[in-house]
């Protein structure tokens, strides 16, 4: 059971009566209820006064609990367990620049994507004449939103500097790499929700902490050592993979890449490996990997109403379920409470079914696959929605 923290909190008019009864105790023969008076005036600031020493009382309750506490408090109870908040992180990737003309783009180039996210070259691009050219960039500042998705357009806001003589007419686009897009970017780890459950929020991540105490390579060890990369959201883990020792770690980073389910890129499930290789056990055999997606084409036909904000929420409903229901299919054998573990297992479509109809504005619809897909094996479900 929650504690409603509320309730401890009297209201303002039984607390403006609890005073005006101490006055009539303290003074036999006064009545602090008769309209004109200066028993009821100073009754009603005096319960003003009580009534936001109780809320006061109230806040510092919720801090005393890691499901309630907020902001600073939260870190304190961060702090307890070595699980500080994940700072903010800056995106980096590669851009391919390709121009009509020999010249340079001196390190430090900067170019913006099209909601405004500004990037800067690591390196100098030097052009011997009309050609492409890749360089890292990174996002100057350490955000989410500088994530960027192979081949979205950048602008170059740097002017470029031609070879000396060379005039001839000058144009020049930026693309994100398709090979190593822009990645890594994360805000600084919210709150969230009261006893949250989910490891995209650091209150998430503290209570799995505080309900799954480290082993020394259980299961749950792992789910924490890889969530403590920033962007990392959830965590599948498969025992015995390939054998006795052996632990296989499917990360996924929602927030990066909603589209493709959140499965992460090399860059990223580097970054985990390396995270859990400086911690994890000398004789484990673990490895990193991204899972493999498994799409599943929903078409929604007879949609009522029809329209793009209907089609905008069912498209939203349906990356929710996949967010919320999806899993990695695996061969381990599942234990206890351990949702986190890679076991058999498959898309029900009556799940897509339901997301649809629930979806805000939707009154009735049909909805294919009518059948539930199969996942194989290190394969997770990504959801791609078309209307007919």
């Amino acid at each position: 059971m929650i504690f409603p923290f509320s309730a401890i909190i009297p209201t303002l008019e039984s607390l403006a009566q609890s005073v005006r009864a101490a006055f009539v105790a303290q003074l036999p023969g006064a009545d602090a209820w008769i309209p004109i008076n200066n028993v009821g005036p100073t009754a009603k600031v005096l319960s003003g006064a009580l009534w936001q020493l109780y809320g006061r009382l109230a806040f510092v309750a919720k801090q005393a609990f890691c499901g309630t506490a907020v902001g600073t408090w939260l870190d304190l109870h961060g702090a307890d367990l070595g699980m500080p908040r994940k700072p903010a992180a800056a995106a980096s990737g590669l851009v391919d620049v390709t121009v009509s003309a020999a010249g340079l783009y001196p390190a430090g180039t900067q170019f913006q994507g099209a909601n405004g996210v500004i990037y800067a070259s690591a390196s100098a691009l030097a052009f011997g004449g009309a050609g492409t050219q890749s360089v890292e960039v990174t996002d100057i500042t350490p955000e989410a939103a500088g994530n960027a998705i192979a081949g979205a357009v950048l602008t170059i806001l740097t002017p470029f500097i031609p070879a000396p003589g060379d005039s001839a007419p000058f144009t020049a686009t930026a693309v994100v790499d398709s090979a190593t897009p822009i990645t890594g970017g994360a805000d600084v780890e919210q709150d969230g929700p009261e006893w949250t459950t989910d490891l995209s929020f650091y209150r998430g991540r503290l209570l799995f902490r505080k309900r799954n105490p480290p082993q020394g390579g259980a299961p749950s060890d792992y789910v924490l050592w890889a969530t403590s990369v920033p962007g990392c959201t959830r965590v599948f883990v498969e025992r015995l993979y390939a054998g006795p020792g052996t632990v296989r770690i499917f990360p996924f980073f929602d927030l990066d890449f909603p589209a493709y389910g959140g499965i992460p890129n090399e860059a990223q499930v580097a970054l985990v490996a390396n995270a859990i290789a400086q911690v994890a056990p000398a004789e484990a055999a673990f490895a990193v990997q991204a899972a493999t997606a498994t799409y599943i084409e929903v078409t929604v036909s007879n949609l009522n109403p029809n329209n793009a904000t209907t089609q905008a929420a069912v498209t939203a409903e349906l990356q929710a379920l996949a967010l919320r229901r999806g899993r990695v299919s695996g061969s381990d054998s599942g234990a206890g409470l351990m949702d986190f573990l890679a076991t058999p297992a498959s898309f029900p479509a009556a799940w897509i079914a339901e997301a649809v109809i629930d979806a805000a504005g939707v009154v009735s619809a049909d909805v294919s696959p009518t059948t539930d897909t199969a996942l194989a094996e290190a394969n997770a479900p990504v959801i791609n929605v078309g209307f007919s």
